[in-house]
């Protein structure tokens, strides 16, 4: 039952990453077409960041729920977010980015959610 629960579960994750990887590729051809060079680099920016949180999310729930390792998950979580938020306050702070186009990477990861709830419905009775 528990490796079943696993496989299944990893399965999901899995289809959600891929699922991610090609709504984040699509969006940056597209946001190559319409934006200028600076706008298409932040909305790069903002998408790298999202997906290496995304990331790091599912890692820490890996080793959270089927490693059982809690004390490298506290971790994970605990480090994740204040390098995150040093990133984003360097890069606005130093004008090196605009707010909205970096909003708009981070943003990617609705659609990506969206998409992969489509394709994991499920009936309940």
């Amino acid at each position: 039952m528990c490796t079943y629960f696993m496989n299944e579960t990893t399965k999901t994750l899995k289809l959600f990453f891929i699922i991610h990887i090609v709504i984040s590729v699509l969006a940056g051809v597209i946001a190559l077409c319409v934006f200028d060079g600076e706008a298409f680099r932040n909305f790069i920016i903002g998408e790298l960041l999202m997906s290496f949180s995304l990331l790091s999310m599912g890692f820490a729930l890996y080793l959270g729920f089927f490693k059982k390792n809690i004390a490298l998950l506290v971790g994970v979580i605990v480090f994740k977010w204040p390098i995150l938020i040093y990133v984003v306050f360097k890069l606005i702070g130093n004008n090196q980015a605009y707010l909205g186009y970096l909003a708009a990477g981070f943003s990617i990861w609705i659609f990506s959610a969206l998409i992969w709830s489509i394709f994991n419905q499920r009936v309940r009775l």
